[in-house]
């Protein structure tokens, strides 16, 4: 893959016709590669291995571009026109009171944070996305309707993808996304998130809550045990354990009995690298209550027990409460790569 250095270079960028607001209530302090972290530094995602990620901005040609950090690694990476351009000069996003939002298709809430440096430039949005057993950062172009990331593959797109949105609202058409939670990253040795929603509990008795991982390019239900230090997915008949995870936070949701067809507002945690868009189901096994995958194709519930696959006739699905707007809101989203 092609990689230009570059020192915040400025040219010219087609402006935009709208007056946008640009959020003050975060800050973008200079940074360098060879520099340390600045206090409240935002940790966006993760390489493969672990190894944290921090979303940046950098100039080019006219455009604030987001720029993936990897302190660790000395690394600062955007991608422009499918190239990988290396970064030393940068500035780091900073603050608090973030949060993800998912979305698709170009679809931006009113909150997303935007690396703009001014209302005559091509907004540009932070975006994020699984890729492999990463959780990779990179920009949201409304125009395409795309996710694109800086990878070592090269530039990858994807047209499903988390926003980084900030404040307190985030309203698409007529329901306010907040009904609909976010998924927060975490790691199994730590604490749940605030606000997880919970599953059920295991054999034992030890609170069980929803999470979601991404194994071999499917995302995928877990179950979260905090007592245990468990993140867990099943896959290919087998339990698998996990140290990073994203759990659902302060959805407004509920658990129906499962009556043969996926509801209109069940709860979905993604798709398999085939595409099939995956659900969230609990079933009662064992003297547990755990949650699992449910697929479209297969109406069946999968949940990580006893090391094994175990699969589920009569379960409950995860729905979203009832809301005007969530006709919108539901409709099917495809990790496809844009064209």
């Amino acid at each position: 893959m092609e990689c230009i250095e570059h020192t915040n270079r400025i040219g010219r960028c087609a402006q935009v016709d709208r007056a946008m607001t640009i959020p003050q209530e975060f800050e973008w302090i200079p940074g360098t590669v060879s520099g340390g972290l600045p206090p409240m530094a935002l940790s966006v995602g993760r390489e493969p291995e672990g190894t944290p990620i921090y979303v940046g901005r950098a100039d080019y040609n006219g455009c604030t571009f987001p720029v993936k950090i990897v302190p660790e690694k000395q690394s600062a990476h955007m991608t422009v026109d499918r190239v990988n351009i290396f970064v030393r000069d940068f500035e780091i996003l900073c603050g608090s009171g973030f949060r993800w939002i998912r979305s698709a298709k170009g679809h931006i809430p009113s909150n997303a944070v935007s690396c703009q440096k001014s209302s005559e430039e091509t907004a540009l949005y932070v975006g994020r996305a699984h890729h492999g057993e990463g959780l990779i950062p990179g920009r949201i172009d409304t125009a395409v309707g795309c996710l694109f990331i800086s990878t070592e593959e090269g530039e990858m797109s994807y047209i499903s993808y988390d926003v980084l949105v900030h404040d307190h609202q985030s309203i698409v058409g007529s329901q306010r996304i907040d009904d609909r939670g976010q998924w927060v990253q975490a790691a199994c040795y730590g604490p749940v998130p605030a606000g997880a929603v919970r599953a059920g509990h295991d054999s034992d008795g030890t609170e069980i809550y929803v999470g979601r991982v991404n194994h071999e390019g499917n995302t995928i239900p877990a179950k979260i045990i905090p007592e245990k230090k468990m993140a867990h997915t099943q896959h290919n008949g087998q339990e698998i354990g996990k140290s990073h995870y994203e759990a659902l936070c302060s959805a407004q949701v509920s658990w129906v009995p499962f009556l043969g067809r996926i509801p209109k507002e069940a709860v979905s945690c993604g798709r398999l690298k085939n595409g099939e868009q995956v659900f969230i189901g609990r079933g009662s096994f064992m003297g547990s209550l755990t949650p699992g995958k449910v697929l479209q194709s297969s109406k069946i519930l999968h949940i990580p027990f006893g090391w094994n696959e175990v699969e589920i006739d009569e379960f409950e699905i995860l729905i979203y409460n009832r809301n005007k707007g969530n006709d919108q809101l539901n409709e099917e989203l495809s990790v496809k790569k844009c064209k």
